[in-house]
């Protein structure tokens, strides 16, 4: 099995000026060879090499004086795989990359051993021997590739992929459904509650803030960029932020059953049908299909069963006790006119998701 890891670099001086020059370097050849492609109409991957090596082999242009040739070999293979994927209708047609971009990142292959990670350091081959941050040991596993990113708060990672073996965890023999929504990110039918939205509130205010600051200020003055920096560090932190609590959140998840009930949202269909401004940004904050893509890789790679309902299943509109259909709104407590029951809504939405889920189950 194939995984990811994020690590944090802590390059010096030299080793900063080198992948900065890389960087530069793999964004110019992809805008290069974009143009190029376009204005003559060729998108053959051998003759974009070659004409990539004769660009080095003249010293004429300074961005690839000290690049790797190697490394600006992946440029182009991204960009093939760009264009094939817009010609088969799956994608929109590849742009240039941003000049001005913060956030940049380029890839490297682990050919003939060129990476080496152990003690607390990633040795690669043309950069030398890095400090890092490690949270797994991957000493004795086989690195595929690495991709180095300069984050929009000047800091540097890798994120790694290796190859490793994971052992299924032992059965718990017990089932849960959860509702994903914009108020808590994810509630179970044991009436447990992860991550409440409301914890972002702290980054929000301090985004609205800086961007007001920001429309007073001269565009691409040097105060404007020291704004537009704070700004894109703290997209950074609250993106972060996120990432972290719901891979605790779904690890927790599949640690403690064996098997996950949950609606198959679209996310698509959610903000068509939404037209409350509010209520659309609150749907994208609340990373829906993020929680499903790690809860499906995980139940994978442990051993659980991850199964759907329909995607039209009311659960948030009907009791858990009655079964009576009934819309409370935006009220956050679901009262049912029928048998009086008075629960959470969300909590109410998870038990009949797990109802639901046993008689898919069963069948």
């Amino acid at each position: 099995m194939f995984l990811g890891l994020r690590i944090r670099l802590y390059p010096n001086m030299h080793q900063k000026n080198l992948i900065d020059t890389y960087i530069e370097g793999a964004k110019y050849v992809y805008n290069h060879f974009l143009n190029y492609a376009k204005e003559n109409e060729i998108y053959d991957l051998e003759i974009w090499r070659k004409e990539l090596y004769a660009m080095m082999k003249t010293g004429k242009y300074e961005k690839l004086i000290d690049c790797d040739y190697y490394l600006l070999l992946y440029q182009l293979s991204s960009l093939k795989k760009a264009f094939d994927n817009y010609f088969c209708g799956i994608a929109n047609e590849p742009v240039s990359k941003s000049k001005t971009a913060i956030v940049s990142a380029f890839k490297l292959s682990n050919s003939k051993g060129s990476i080496v990670i152990s003690n607390g350091h990633i040795n690669i081959q043309q950069l030398g021997n890095i400090k890092c941050r490690l949270s797994k040991d991957l000493t004795d596993k086989k690195v595929c590739s690495v991709i180095i990113k300069r984050t929009a708060d000047d800091f540097y990672e890798a994120s790694i992929l290796y190859e490793t073996f994971i052992p299924f965890m032992e059965k718990t023999y017990r089932k849960v459904g959860i509702d994903i929504g914009v108020r808590k990110f994810i509630t179970t039918s044991d009436n447990t509650y992860y991550f409440p939205i409301d914890t972002l509130n702290k980054y929000e205010g301090r985004i609205r803030l800086l961007n007001k600051e920001l429309s007073k200020k001269k565009i691409y003055s040097n105060n404007w960029y020291k704004i537009k920096k704070k700004i894109q560090k703290l997209h950074t932190h609250r993106k972060n932020y996120i990432k972290d609590a719901l891979n605790k959140a779904t690890t927790e998840l599949v640690k403690k059953y064996d098997v996950i009930f949950m609606e198959n949202l679209s996310v698509k269909d959610l903000l068509a049908n939404q037209k409350r401004k509010g209520i659309r940004r609150k749907i994208i904050e609340s990373s829906l299909y993020m929680i499903r893509e790690m809860l499906e890789y995980k139940c994978k790679m442990y051993g659980r069963k991850l199964i759907f309902i329909d995607r039209y299943f009311p659960s948030s509109k009907i009791c858990s006790e009655c079964g009576f259909r009934h819309d409370p709104l935006d009220s956050e407590v679901f009262i049912c006119p029928v048998c009086g029951m008075q629960k959470d809504r969300d909590y109410n939405a998870s038990l009949n998701i797990y109802k639901a889920g046993l008689k898919k189950l069963t069948r």
